[in-house]
């Protein structure tokens, strides 16, 4: 059983689909839901190096640079560990990008690399942060749109697990474009850079959440039961 669009809950209609059936992620393997081990569905995004199955956008979620919160209840079933292949979860244009891939390649990815979509610098913006990517984790990450680091870098507030990690500044060039085609466990628009992960849930927003991220985690957690 495949997925072929997974509808936006939030009223804005920004749903995510997928029309061609060779890349669309799982949701039913051999006749049995995808679940996590308290019984709830997966969507499986199985790719392979340089794969190809992921879902579009249907619109961008904003149209100029700024703040932004992503939530998300996920797991990495494998970090690729031979070459340069890059991996995006999310790659969403005038939002964020979260990126990992070859543990062998220029970035030790793996960490989780998130960039911002900060101005006319964004393709030098990004920080890595550990984290323990095969786990079933719920990752944030917020960016109030104008703080940075003292490298330049954006100031991006990322919990896993409620919580937060300390970033290390990025070292080459990748970031977030104004506009483009927004995708969920692949880049769709440059060498189909997919991801092997799981999500059950997605939130995003083109707003600062941190005043409300507490209340947001929990509700996830309490969902879900991620951690204790």
């Amino acid at each position: 059983g495949f997925v072929s669009t997974w509808y936006d809950q939030s009223g804005n209609a920004n749903d995510a689909t997928q029309v061609t059936t060779t890349s669309q992620p799982k949701i039913v393997d051999a006749g049995s839901l995808i679940e996590d081990s308290n019984g709830n569905p997966w969507i499986d995004f199985q790719n392979v190096a340089g794969g190809s199955i992921g879902l579009d956008l249907d619109s961008n979620i904003r149209e100029t640079n700024g703040a932004s919160s992503i939530f998300a209840s996920i797991k990495f079933d494998e970090v690729f560990t031979g070459g340069t292949e890059y991996q995006n979860p999310i790659f969403l244009y005038g939002t964020q990008r979260w990126l990992v891939g070859s543990t062998t390649g220029p970035i030790d990815y793996k960490d989780i690399c998130v960039s911002d979509a900060g101005g006319v610098t964004a393709d030098f913006r990004y920080v890595r942060f550990s984290s323990a990517l095969t786990n079933h984790n719920l990752l944030s990450s917020i960016y109030d749109g104008s703080s940075t680091t003292g490298g330049g870098k954006p100031d991006i507030q990322f919990d896993e697990n409620a919580v937060a990690q300390v970033g290390t500044d990025g070292s080459i060039d990748f970031g977030v474009p104004s506009t483009g085609n927004n995708s969920i466990g692949y880049r769709v628009d440059t060498s189909n850079q997919g991801c092997n992960v799981k999500f059950q849930e997605l939130i995003i927003y083109d707003s600062d959440q941190s005043a409300n991220r507490v209340g947001i985690e929990t509700n996830i957690n309490d969902a879900y039961n991620i951690y204790a």
